[in-house]
C-alpha cells in the first residue's frame, strides 16, 4: 500500500508539473502569436508604404519643382516689371494693324476701280479694233471697186482704167495707183497706210462740195526704239460751205474737233 501511495504521488506531481508546463506553452503560445500579430501588421505598413512610393517619388519630383520655381521668383519680379511697357507695346501694335488695316481696304477699293477702269479701257480697245477691222474692209472693198473695170452705155471699155471713177454716196475717190504709201521719217522708219476713202458730208453733194476723207489707222515703225506705233484713224471734210475740218475717227462716224 505504501509503495503504491508513493507512487501516486509522485504521479500527481509529475501531473502538476505536466500540467504546469502545459500553461506555460500556451502562454509562450499566446505570446508567439501576439508577435505575429504585430509583425503582421508591420508587413502591412511596410507593404502599404511600398505601394506609395511611386506617390513619394512624385511628390519629390513637385517639390524640387517647386524648389525651382521658387529660385526664378527674382526672375518673374523682373518680367512682371516689364508687363507696363509690354502693355503698351501691344497698344502700339494694335494701333498700327488698324492702321494697316485702313490703307488695305483703301487701296483695295482704288485697286477695285483700277480694275473696273482697265475692263472700260479693254472693252473701248475691242471696239476700236472692230472698227478698224471694219474700217480695214471697206478699204479693201473700196480698193476692190477701184481696180475694177466699169461697164459704160456705149461700146468703149476703159480697159486700162487709168483714170479710176468716183463714186457717191458711200464710195469715195480712191487715188489712181491702190498702193499704200511710204514716208520716211527722221529717225529712219517709215509709214504705212491704206488708201483714202471718203463720201459726202450729210447735207452736202458732189456738186455743193461738201464730203469728206476718212484716213484709215497707220502702223508705223523704225522710230528710235525700234518699236512700231499705230496711228488712229483721221477723218478729213469739207462742208457746204466750203470750211474744212478733221480729228479722229470715233464709233458716231463723225470726227472728234
Amino acid at each position: 500500500m505504501e509503495a503504491d501511495i508513493r507512487n501516486g504521488s509522485s504521479i500527481k506531481k509529475e501531473l502538476q508539473e505536466a500540467h504546469n508546463g502545459k500553461r506555460g506553452l500556451v502562454k509562450e503560445t499566446l505570446e508567439l502569436t501576439n508577435k505575429i500579430q504585430l509583425a503582421t501588421k508591420e508587413l502591412d505598413n511596410s507593404l502599404a508604404d511600398v505601394k506609395k512610393i511611386p506617390e513619394m517619388r512624385a511628390d519629390v519630383r513637385r517639390f524640387r519643382e517647386m524648389r525651382a520655381d521658387v529660385k526664378k521668383i527674382p526672375e518673374m519680379r523682373a518680367d512682371v516689371k516689364e508687363i507696363p511697357e509690354m502693355r503698351t507695346e501691344l497698344d502700339s501694335l494694335r494701333e498700327e494693324h488698324q492702321r494697316l488695316r485702313k490703307t488695305f481696304e483703301h487701296e483695295k477699293g482704288v485697286n477695285t476701280e483700277k480694275v473696273e477702269q482697265m475692263k472700260t479701257l479693254e472693252k473701248d480697245l475691242i471696239g476700236l479694233s472692230a472698227e478698224v477691222e471694219k474700217l480695214r474692209t471697206e478699204v479693201l472693198n473700196a480698193e476692190m471697186r477701184a481696180n475694177a473695170p466699169i461697164p459704160y452705155s456705149g461700146q468703149y471699155v476703159n480697159t486700162g482704167n487709168v483714170y479710176p471713177p468716183a463714186y457717191y454716196g458711200n464710195g469715195g475717190y480712191p487715188e489712181s495707183f491702190c498702193v499704200p504709201h511710204f514716208y520716211p521719217y527722221a529717225v529712219g522708219g517709215f509709214s504705212v497706210g491704206p488708201q483714202v476713202f471718203g463720201g459726202p458730208l450729210v447735207g452736202g453733194n458732189a456738186t455743193s462740195g461738201g464730203g469728206f476723207s476718212v484716213i484709215p489707222p497707220e502702223v508705223i515703225g523704225g522710230d528710235a526704239g525700234g518699236g512700231f506705233a499705230v496711228a488712229p484713224p483721221q477723218v478729213v471734210g469739207v462742208d457746204a460751205a466750203g470750211n474744212v475740218w478733221g480729228g479722229v475717227y470715233n464709233k458716231s462716224g463723225a470726227p472728234q474737233m
